[in-house]
């Protein structure tokens, strides 16, 4: 045999080998490989077979017929087995619970910095990758005859820093692409690395990039789990450069997944961030199967040890080396009058390192000695801004930023205002109907997380200082909020929205003996509090998320830091992401998927057949929320079906998605039709004609015009195309705000009956006395009696709203109508242009309902 073809039969060997570990049959596939292998290549025989029995010869790694194993990923793979003791220890399992780094500094977050070496180095690791250390060191990719030297970009198989400090693409909102309007990998990869280790065949291990695509992606072709009432996806209505970047930056993270949980690069170089300042190793208290959770390696994530020291035990001067340490510079008191006094006042107001950094540190470049006052007009800003947003029970400023945000590098939960820019701009509130639309309140450095929440029993309780002690965290009990930090600040996150940590939660009284106690009257006192913020709070939630269209979304679909997994018991399960009330508003096009790990995409897995439908779910539901202006039974009915903790949730989660300009403030105890009628009170004057001229029934509840919500979520809900309303015909309250009203065209004693199904004949008498007929449709079967109605025709005339006159008066000089609704139908051309011509009743008659 020649070294060609001893090279590629190993080579054929150990592609059939990573298939097979993808598929999960490793030990058949060692055990089959091994018997049909000779001993030893050393002693080739010179083949006698028939050419199409021959070995291989080296495949061309650019050919689009690359096997699916193919690339230089198999080959990194099988060359650094072939360095290590045993083909075990490169398996995913083994690189798990692997510690790549034994050094002290990396056992508990000290910066690397910090740990000098014996002879006086320069403070780096100098064996920052451990065991695998030689191995990975001492790699080299043999020449293989008719193909050009390949060598890998690095040793390390690390990737360099981007411009944000992120392994992933950060949205762009002039666009990535050329001139092409296309993205370009280089713009994606600047190294080319992954793109080098993964192969960039059409048929590579991971599949062409339709099938990465389709797996990442939204999809289209197949049938979603549930129904959304034959919603068309609207995703046209999100511009293709948006769309293009959310795509990619969901192939990378892909990318890096695989690379991390396969082995092909060790965790502590590939999560390895470079910049100013002193670098932290952060380490979970358990590695589970997240790889993006395994390790975080980078400046200015100081570790919990850090964040834990009392400010009053470091000092001013101790404060002062050790943010110098973190941040990276060499500031002294004399170079920077104020500093002292802004150190001091972190001493005095008992605050621990983490929270004095997370406040600094958006301050550092500052004038130190105006700081504290201007922290006290920011902290005053604050407050007014939210005090103004309410007005008795409405939310007259719904788009305002969330009151608290999670510094994931300080480990500390802050106000908001203490990351508001020197302008203090994002602490205006945003007006909706500004022209052009005022600029949106919310810097693009804070991310939003959106997750499911477990069940009560799967589910704990924690008490942490990363958010004062405020309230205990509800999270999984197979996590941790450092699990969730890691795998965040892998992804480029520094300031974060997540509502365990930034939304005041329920507390309960503890035990004397707690650690933190806490008593009837201190709950009684948490609990009014709680119950005063979420009446702003919980309504406008959705404008983290929604406040622009960039806004990078990371979603736990099965729970918040746990793993991204499939199966059909899992997302039809009641408390799965795609199934809850306040997700919908947390829908985005650039979600990225936390928790995600390479079993997501193990053909073996039966989560495989379902997961186009979770997929094209998500996408339909972009398309809900892209509806502009917005379709009030789109959004009813895309939350018809989905569970809640609290009755009135499914009523508030509709609020903010409508894009209204005021709110009903959140009451958790309150009568669902409560909430409901006073909901209906903000709608747009169109969203409430579309109530009284499309919903074919009469109201049960509150109103006969209205729908009640029990109607809104047991019914099929009717399709509201864009109406061509006139200006007085939408549906406005009075002055007195006790009815509503709008002017329309009035027929009195019009008689109708149904001759078939949704189908029927109008009965109306001209002003001359004649009796005419035209046809008419409906949305529903119910019968309708033979007693004479008023007719209120609307929409060039063709919604008709059937009623019963109730009153009818003559209010300074015109006539005014009370009516009660009983159904609604439509009359087509031509019938509705010679009913426009018989003229039988009369024009913009003003017209009330009960």
């Amino acid at each position: 045999m020649s070294s060609s073809q001893s090279y590629s039969y190993y080579y054929q060997k150990a592609m059939f080998k990573l298939k097979n570990r993808f598929t999960g049959n490793n030990a058949q596939s060692d055990a089959d490989s091994e018997a049909s292998a000779p001993s030893t290549p050393a002693s080739p025989v010179p083949s006698t077979a028939s050419p199409a029995s021959s070995a291989p010869t080296s495949p061309n790694i650019d050919s689009p017929k690359m096997s699916p194993s193919g690339g230089l990923l198999g080959r990194t793979s099988s060359l650094m087995k072939s360095r290590l003791p045993s083909t075990d220890s490169m398996t995913p399992t083994s690189l798990l619970h692997r510690d790549f780094d034994k050094s002290p500094s990396s056992l508990h977050g000290v910066p690397e910095s910090v740990e000098k070496d014996a002879e006086g180095g320069s403070g780096l690791l100098s064996n920052p990758l451990g065991k695998l250390s030689s191995a990975v060191g001492s790699l080299s990719l043999p020449s293989m005859p008719s193909t050009p030297n390949i060598s890998l970009p690095s040793p390390n198989l690390s990737l360099p820093s981007l411009s944000a400090n992120s392994l992933i693409l950060p949205l762009n909102k002039l666009s990535l692409g050329g001139s092409d309007g296309k993205t370009s990998n280089t713009s994606i990869d600047p190294s080319g690395m992954l793109e080098t280790v993964l192969g960039t065949s059409a048929s590579g291990a991971f599949g062409s990039v339709a099938d990465i695509l389709s797996s990442v992606t939204g999809m289209t072709r197949v049938p979603g789990l549930r129904r959304l009432n034959r919603l068309q996806s609207r995703t046209s209505e999100v511009a293709e450069d948006l769309l293009s970047q959310a795509v990619e930056r969901r192939k990378q993270l892909w990318k890096l997944v695989v690379v991390a949980a396969n082995g092909f690069a060790v965790p502590d170089s590939l999560f390895k961030f470079s910049g100013r300042g002193n670098s932290f190793v952060l380490s979970p208290p358990k590695r589970g199967t997240i790889p993006l959770q395994f390790v975080h390696r980078g400046p200015g994530t100081i570790s919990n040890e850090w964040a834990d020291a009392p400010c009053s035990a470091i000092g001013a001067g101790g404060l002062l080396d050790k943010l110098n340490n973190v941040i990276g510079t060499k500031y002294t008191f004399d170079e920077k009058p104020g500093l002292v006094e802004c150190l001091q006042y972190t001493i005095d107001q008992d605050w621990d390192f983490g929270r004095a950094y997370g406040m600094l540190r958006a301050s550092w470049t500052s004038d130190f000695s105006t700081l504290l006052a201007r922290w006290e007009s920011l902290k005053e800003k604050d407050e007014h801004l939210r005090a103004s947003a309410l007005s008795d029970d409405a939310v007259v400023t719904p788009r305002i930023p969330p009151r608290r945000v999670w510094d994931l590098l300080s480990n500390r939960v802050l106000p908001f205002w203490a990351i508001a820019d020197v302008d203090a701009s994002e602490l205006e509130a945003e007006d909706i109907a500004a022209e052009p639309p005022s600029p949106t309140n919310i810097p693009a450095k804070l991310w939003a997380v959106s997750h499911a929440w477990m069940a009560a029993e799967d589910r704990c309780f924690v008490e942490t200082v990363i958010n004062a002690y405020e309230w205990p965290v509800p999270i999984p009990k197979d996590t941790s909020l450092e699990n969730v930090r890691i795998e965040l600040l892998n992804m480029g996150a520094k300031y974060i929205w997540l509502d365990v940590l930034c939304l005041r939660q329920r507390v309960v009284v503890t035990p004397p003996d707690a650690e933190h106690v806490r008593t009837e009257a201190l709950v009684q006192e948490k609990e009014d509090l709680r119950k005063a913020e979420w009446k702003l709070d919980v309504p406008t939630i959705g404008h983290v998320y929604q406040h622009d269209r960039y806004q990078t979304v990371v979603t736990y679909f099965n729970g918040l830091g746990r793993p991204f997994l499939m199966s059909p018991s899992i997302i039809t399960g009641n408390l799965h992401w795609i199934n809850r009330v306040w997700t919908l508003q947390e829908t985005t096009p650039t979600w990225l998927p936390g928790g995600l790990t390479i079993a997501l995409f193990d053909r073996t897995n039966h989560g495989e057949q379902v997961r186009p439908g979770l997929f094209e779910q998500v996408q339909r539901l972009v398309g809900v929320i892209a509806l502009n202006p917005p379709d009030i039974y789109s959004v009813v009915g895309a939350v018809q079906d989905r569970s809640f903790s609290n009755a009135v949730d499914r009523v508030g989660s509709v609020g903010y998605l409508l894009r209204l300009a005021t709110l009903p403030t959140y009451k958790e105890d309150e009568q669902v039709e409560d909430m409901w009628r006073r909901l209906v009170s903000h709608l747009t004057p169109k969203h409430r004609t579309d109530l009284l001229a499309l919903y074919p029934y009469r109201g049960d509840s509150w109103a006969r015009w209205a729908p009640s919500w029990y109607q809104l979520m047991l019914t099929k809900l009717p399709h509201a195309p864009r109406i061509p309303y006139d200006a007085d015909e939408l549906l406005v309250p009075d002055a007195a705000g006790a009815r509503y009203g709008h002017r329309g065209y009035v027929i009195e004693g019009v008689r109708l009956h149904l001759t078939a199904r949704r189908e029927g004949v109008l009965d109306v008498t001209a002003k001359d006395g004649a009796l005419h007929h035209f046809k008419m449709t409906t949305d529903h079967d119910q019968p309708i009696g033979a007693d004479e109605y008023v007719l209120v025709g609307v929409a060039q005339l063709k919604y008709w709203i059937i009623g019963v006159r109730k009153d009818k008066q003559e209010v300074d000089g015109e006539t005014e109508y009370l009516v009660e609704k009983t159904n609604v139908i439509r009359v087509h051309n031509p019938d509705r242009e010679n009913l426009r011509n018989l003229d039988p009743g009369f024009a913009k008659a003003k017209v009330f309902y009960n």
